[in-house]
């Protein structure tokens, strides 16, 4: 049995629907990861979730996986339109009254996630327990293990929002207006020095392997490349034993702080997913990135494709490498048809 994802064009964003066939009840089933934007929100997921709701189907999760605008805000007009009816479990890990630590008495709040929260505290499908490593989830025949956020990483963004919810700030370290490194080769681009990303907001988000069926997928989100390897490390694989993944999606949008050598040597995998725009004020992808992926996938088989599926067909993605090194580190790039909103992976 296979899993299709759909990768939907949300600008600079993430937003993933997740298909696969549920032995349960004998018929098509569905997890959501993010929304997007609220203005990618109706020419995008709208669509797919009038589908789904047409045909009386069910979303088995829906995870947020952390409060930026790119990632959070498309649900604001997604629960007004839908509501949660259809829903029978959703993860968020917000800074809201309801949850809280050990010796933390604090409430906290976060701008789109306050809205959400309070919506969804009155429903009975936000899960009562915060999601962090090292859960695993058994979502109908799909088994879910979390590698982010560690529970001291959440701790600290609960603690860094004690104050008050009007006062609140948001944490995103931006990039800013950097420099495009993508006129660099790959072999320039490997001896950079590695940036990482300090971000407590994308430190905090939910990052999982996702097993159906003898098949894994690998969701980021905007997690930490040292979370996660220092995750994988603690449940078993290694350099020398790395895990196998069907799919990897790229952290953060191709960015060069988010992807890290000690994290793509735990990792065995060919096929990995950009979602992004070429139009972006932080250069997303970084070719960086991407140039460490193809490095270490060559080295590790030099003579299998490496397969990069991108949301958006631009003409700077398709210049992205030169003819040189794509024949060298045998690099596919994969596009959405034209007129898709986005990109279909059948894994």
């Amino acid at each position: 049995m296979s899993l299709n994802i759909k990768a939907f064009q949300v600008l600079n964003g993430d937003c993933f629907l997740i298909s696969f066939f549920s032995l349960h009840r004998n018929e098509e089933s569905y997890i959501l990861i993010d929304s997007g934007f609220a203005s990618t929100y109706h020419r995008t997921l709208k669509l797919s979730m009038q589908q789904i709701a047409d045909e009386g189907k069910r979303m088995d999760l829906v995870v947020i996986t952390h409060f930026d605008n790119d990632h959070i805000s498309g649900f604001i007009p997604f629960f007004k339109d839908f509501g949660v009816r259809n829903v029978q479990k959703i993860w968020f890990n917000h800074a809201g009254a309801e949850f809280s630590f050990p010796n933390n008495d604090g409430n906290i709040g976060a701008r789109e996630g306050i809205q959400i929260r309070d919506f969804l505290l009155k429903t009975e499908k936000l899960s009562k327990n915060l999601i962090y490593f090292p859960q695993t989830h058994l979502i109908d025949n799909v088994t879910i293990r979390v590698l982010s956020p560690n529970l001291e990483d959440l701790q600290s963004y609960i603690n860094k929002w004690q104050d008050t919810e009007s006062d609140y700030k948001s944490d995103i370290q931006s990039i800013g207006s950097v420099k495009s490194d993508k006129h660099k080769t790959v072999s320039e681009l490997l001896s950079d020095l590695q940036t990482t990303d300090r971000s407590i907001s994308n430190r905090s988000s939910i990052a999982f392997l996702l097993d159906h069926d003898k098949r894994t997928i690998l969701f980021t989100a905007d997690s930490n490349p040292d979370v996660l390897a220092k995750s994988l490390i603690s449940i078993g694989f290694s350099c020398e034993f790395p895990i196998k993944v069907d799919l990897m999606q790229v952290s953060h949008h191709g960015s060069k702080s988010n992807t890290s050598l000690d994290l793509l040597h735990l990792i065995d995998c060919n096929n990995y997913l950009v979602s992004t725009n070429a139009s972006n004020s932080h250069q997303f992808p970084h070719k960086r990135a991407l140039a460490l992926i193809a490095n270490t996938v060559n080295e590790r088989r030099p003579n299998e494709t490496i397969n990069f599926y991108f949301t958006y067909d631009d003409p700077i993605f398709r210049d992205l490498f030169t003819s040189d090194e794509v024949s060298k580190y045998n690099i596919v790039c994969k596009f959405p048809p034209n007129c898709d909103n986005g990109i279909n992976i059948t894994i």
